[in-house]
């Protein structure tokens, strides 16, 4: 009789959390409409304001640079932060530390309309940004770590397609708002002034994502040094599955990086497109993204996510050369746009899913934060090698973009067959018919005809 009450009784709590599991599912997602609202306002304009600020290329890839270096180590000191305190509490601290931070970076563009900071203001700019990125960071292996717990394990790629469709709705609306706001004021001759109101919008809405954090319901998670902590440089010498995959987000990422923050500046100084021709072009690629994302995360769930990953290291790769070849909106949006929105469905879904195959939950927060310490080194060489190739070192008879777009894709292409050829998918998956696999991903045709000549040269 004892053991039957017992078995209810935990039959009744496995409900009960079940239930708080998929409320905080549905809160997350107004969490994340808030927060993606905020980013659409906020980080979406953070380049073309430092343009407005007079920035040079090299200041602008000094401005991705640094965020992207000291974000990663942020993470890696707020995953040991989760040994001495609970997630939720430091993903909703360090959320409002993060919304606090847009209001003094508006503050900069106030003080340099007025004269106070003509030449410091890039500087104040890559300094307040960078604070704002570190408190987010602060707060990112918690919150995947925590997500991953309320998210049922064969669901995530339908879950977190269909919150991203969601949330990215509204960081697009934000967007759009944005650059109408910023050319009505810029023919008045206050365009600072309209930045100043996007980001105080962008502090209100992380606000109110940090409110919907406090109403999330956190599952106990208990973590135990001994059990689970390992260095950094024991991280590197196992050189594991997840070790290869991070070399390869690394060097990927830096490739990235190459080229990737110079594609506004691009729209709005070569090509000379107003703030509203900007945004239906950057806005495109969201749309694609949003649409396709929901295949993707179906394409996830059944055929894994190594493939995934391989289509978009092809498109990725293809995309910077894409903006070599057409330079009027209508082609931008309907081809370039469309191959980097469907890239991006691709990777997002794709790198989440194959982290939370590969780590257990005791250990998901310490690993991502080395994957992403190595991230930032990427980023960080990346913006940088790009700022100095577009400012000083490129060829005299061409466009110094054409120049930098064409090393982003083709480096692109080759970090994609070196390192990311050597990831094994970890659980199993519906197999891909061989005809389809190669025509998705030619990486990996490429990839088997190296490892034929290297068998071949074996054999003599």
């Amino acid at each position: 009789m004892e053991k039957g009450n017992g078995f209810v009784k935990l039959e009744v709590k496995k409900f009960v959390d079940s239930q708080d599991k998929k409320r905080s599912r549905k809160t997350s997602i107004i969490e994340g409409s808030f927060s993606a609202f905020s980013s659409g306002a906020g980080d979406n304009y953070i380049i073309p304001f430092a343009r407005e600020l007079l920035s040079k290329p090299f200041q602008i890839g000094i401005l991705n640079a640094f965020p992207g270096f000291l974000g990663p180590l942020a993470q890696f000191f707020g995953s040991r932060i989760m040994e001495r305190q609970s997630r939720k509490s430091i993903v909703t601290r360090f959320a409002f530390l993060q919304a606090l931070m847009w209001i003094p970076i508006g503050l900069i563009g106030i003080l340099f309309w007025m004269g106070w900071i003509k030449g410091s203001a890039p500087f104040l700019l890559v300094i307040g940004y960078s604070l704002l990125v570190f408190f987010g960071n602060l707060a990112g292996p918690a919150w995947f770590s925590w997500m991953g717990d309320i998210i049922p394990e064969r669901q995530r790629g339908k879950y977190f397609s269909r919150r991203n469709r969601i949330t990215g709705t509204f960081g697009m609306i934000a967007f759009l708002l944005g650059a109408f706001l910023l050319d009505f004021f810029k023919t008045k001759g206050f365009v600072l002034i309209a930045f100043f109101i996007l980001f105080s919008v962008s502090s209100v809405c992380r606000m109110m994502g940090f409110v919907f954090f406090s109403k999330q319901h956190e599952p106990k998670l208990i973590l135990k040094k001994e059990e689970y902590y390992f260095s950094f440089w024991q991280f590197l010498r196992r050189y594991s599955n997840f070790t290869k995959f991070s070399i390869y987000m690394a060097a990927f990422h830096f490739a990235m990086a190459l080229g990737g923050p110079f594609f506004v500046l691009y729209m709005l100084q070569e090509l000379k497109f107003s703030y509203i021709t900007y945004m239906a072009v950057s806005l495109s690629a969201t749309v694609f993204y949003l649409i396709l994302a929901p295949y993707t995360g179906k394409f996830s769930d059944k055929y894994g996510n190594n493939h995934l990953i391989y289509i978009a290291s092809i498109l990725f790769s293809i995309y910077p050369i894409l903006w070599i070849l057409f330079r009027t909106p209508i082609k931008l949006i309907f081809i370039t746009q469309l191959i980097g929105g469907v890239a991006t469905a691709a990777f997002a879904i794709g790198t989440t899913n194959f982290i939370y195959d590969t780590i257990t939950p005791q250990r998901r927060a310490l690993c991502i934060s080395y994957m992403h310490i190595l991230i930032g080194i990427g980023i960080f060489f990346g913006s940088l090698l790009g700022g100095f190739i577009l400012n000083y070192a490129h060829p005299s008879n061409i466009s110094p973009f054409i120049f930098l777009f064409s090393i982003t894709g083709i480096l692109r292409a080759v970090t994609s067959v070196v390192f990311f050829s050597r990831v094994k998918e970890i659980k199993t998956y519906k197999v891909v018919p061989k005809p389809l696999m190669y025509a998705l991903h030619p990486f990996k045709l490429i990839q088997s005809q190296f490892v034929w000549v290297k068998n071949q040269i074996d054999k003599l």
